[in-house]
């Protein structure tokens, strides 16, 4: 646990050198946040290339590599900071607080029975990310395989799931080590839309508008919310105990929606703490870019130079992030093409070089799937359903509510150089308005969650300037009126920011403290037996997620179909077929030779179980020798070895 903690403490202080390098932090509190949000996911960078110079000993050796990276960069850059922000803290401290509650009461944890639960913001895709977690906690990783897809790399966004589980290999309990990293991103995450918002509104309070209206996401949903409120005894009882799911809109017949930003894909989508975090320190990194254009006027253009440590680091940067969140790569490289456009000059090769070297070979895992099975489409006006222009308008505002129609009247009001700075974001809205990126449609929404987070900085802008906006003074007997009318405009600002973030507040309130069993205790312990007994290179058919082989970090033949379908593989529906008959006591033979199989499991799995099940002839078959059998729980829990030739 000690060690852990250490890497942890090594990695901040890592992302603190590269944020001292780079040289764009302006307050202390963004030298803090940003150290944090570049620092794990660069930390992450370090053990992933370890694993293929130590092994098995990478923990160890990025644990050294740390500290002495973060020497060799700060040793001349060691500088006195400006002190703390109190306006931050007051504005970010109530944001932070809520955040770490969320994630104490609903981030994975050991309940009284000894099972492992999760609330429902977290509970989806959690499975499939406790597997690759405990993949890097128990494996040697080089190259990375998909634990559940058995012989295909891991073409997956996996670098916060290696950090959890770089964790777990320096002993810091699971559940520890599997929250904390993401509590501790989505922190910085809300920190760095915060200091983005900041800039595109110089007002500290747009940059917390920002923050709420990004968190408390919602959609134009006060009908349902009025509907719902008739039916309970008193308006604190419908708000203790929403009815329905007001960040989203269905439709009927159902047309699709927008989902709620914070639950849908911060709290679920582990891979989105590391890229969306990083993608806005990209954004900031661009914005920097762009205002030293903007600066660069008349005879002054040629004599200040352009810092080519902003493009370099903007570039590397991006460059990663297909190991933290393809989505993010994509829309970082559209909006630096987009103010390449804007503003030609040759520096940008700075950007472009380390941000394509880097980013299309990891890209590339990604793009090989995808071009089969028409993974990307052309559907233009994605979920509305409508190549009609005013309709495609219409189905945005609606779903995403009142920050949308902020936003609009934020880009009017907002400093020349801001609209300039948007316009970088308005390619992507294109791409995922006009194109379907993923077989599963809501796999768009995380390019639409990039677009939205400028969107609503914008937003925040135009509510700020209500907020603070004053009536000429006056002198005489009319200056006590005008005291009075100058009470008006931020009364108003305050209730447009109640009612945009009602809906998205409700949603989450929903679904915060109901809690989802993940795993069982009899689950957990058979774990503990088969990490214990299997080897690291096993390859092993098991029944359908969720799973106690999730916990167990071996390499499975098909774990979640599911996985397969969304990535776009081609055999997924195959290894399904190959896996029910097997099962079934078909085809054994063929299908161990198929797929490499070392090992067998027959685990109880009641919702999921096969149903034509043939147990007696997986016990009997001269194929496989029975490893392990333990009754827990009144359970049953075995382990079959493939029998090698001549065994």
């Amino acid at each position: 646990m000690f060690y852990a903690v250490l890497f942890l403490a090594f990695s901040i202080l890592f992302g603190h050198a590269v944020v001292e390098k780079i040289g764009f932090a302006r307050s202390r509190e963004e030298q803090v946040f940003f150290s944090m949000a570049l620092g794990l996911p660069l930390a992450s960078v370090v053990a992933y290339a370890s694993f293929f110079v130590f092994g098995n000993l990478a923990h160890l050796a990025s644990l050294v590599a740390l500290p002495l990276f973060s020497f060799l960069m700060l040793r001349r850059n060691w500088k006195a900071k400006q002190g703390w922000d109190t306006g931050f803290w007051l504005r970010m401290a109530p944001v932070i607080i809520l955040i770490t509650i969320l994630f104490s009461a609903g981030a994975v944890h050991v309940n009284a029975q000894g099972n492992y639960e999760v609330s429902g913001l977290f509970w989806q895709d959690t499975y499939y990310h406790v597997s690759i977690e405990k993949y890097f906690a128990y494996n040697n990783i080089v190259p990375p395989q998909d634990p559940q897809y058995s012989g295909v790399p891991l073409n997956y966004s996996f670098l916060i799931d290696l950090y959890s589980g770089v964790l777990e290999r320096l002993e810091m309990p699971f559940t520890l080590a599997f929250a904390l990293p993401a509590l501790l991103m989505v922190i910085a995450f809300f920190a760095c839309v915060y200091f983005l918002a900041f800039r595109l509104g110089a007002s500290k309070n747009a940059a917390i508008i920002a923050v709420l209206l990004l968190l408390f996401s919602g959609s134009m949903s006060y009908g349902m919310m009025f509907e719902d409120a008739q039916t309970h005894a008193s308006v604190a009882d419908w708000l203790k105990n929403p009815d329905r799911d007001y960040a989203v809109l269905i439709e009927n017949p159902p047309v699709g929606h927008v989902i709620q930003f914070f639950k849908s894909h911060l709290a679920r989508q582990r891979s989105s703490n590391f890229g969306y975090t990083v993608a806005v320190v990209v954004f900031i990194l661009l914005f920097e870019i762009a205002k030293q254009f903007e600066t660069r006027v008349g005879k002054a253009f040629e004599k200040r130079k352009l810092d080519s440590k902003l493009f370099f680091a903007a570039g590397v940067l991006t460059g990663l992030l297909p190991l933290m969140r393809e989505a993010a790569f994509i829309a970082c490289i559209l909006a630096a093409g987009t103010l390449f456009l804007i503003y030609r000059h040759k520096k940008w090769i700075w950007f472009f070089v380390p941000a394509l070297l880097l980013g299309i070979v990891q890209f590339a895992s990604w793009i090989g799937p995808s071009t089969s099975n028409n993974y990307v489409a052309l559907e233009i006006g994605w979920r509305a359903m409508s190549q009609n222009p005013v309709n495609i308008a219409w189905f945005w505002i609606e779903n995403m509510g009142l920050p949308l129609v902020f936003a609009i009247a934020g880009f009017v009001l907002a400093p020349k150089q801001v609209r300039r700075y948007y316009l970088a974001f308005i390619p992507l809205f294109l791409a995922f308005t006009l194109f379907r990126f993923s077989p599963d449609y809501m796999n768009n929404m995380k390019l639409v969650n990039l677009w939205q987070i400028p969107t609503f900085a914008l937003g925040a802008l135009a509510l700020a300037k209500l907020y603070e906006f004053c009536f000429p003074a006056v002198k005489g007997k009319k200056k006590q009126k005008r005291r009075m009318l100058n009470l008006l405009p931020p009364a108003a600002a305050l209730i447009l920011l109640v009612a945009a973030i009602l809906p998205g507040a409700l949603s989450i309130q929903k679904d915060a403290w109901n809690q989802i069993s993940l795993y069982g205790r009899a689950d957990v312990e058979f774990a503990k037996d088969a990490n214990a007994i299997l080897p690291v290179d096993a390859v092993v058919l098991a029944f359908d997620a969720p799973h106690a082989f999730d916990l167990v970090g071996r390499v499975r033949m098909l774990g979640f179909p599911a996985v397969g379908w969304v990535k776009g593989r081609s055999d997924w529906y195959e290894r399904a077929v190959d896996q029910q008959d097997f099962y079934s006591g078909k085809r054994m033979e063929e299908v161990i030779r198929k797929y490499g199989l070392t090992h067998v499991s027959l685990i109880p799995n009641n919702e999921r179980r096969f149903k034509d099940l043939n147990e007696t002839a997986i016990r009997t078959s001269p194929l496989l020798k029975r490893l392990y059998q333990k009754t827990i729980n009144g359970l049953d829990y075995e382990i079959y070895e493939v029998r090698k030739e001549g065994n």
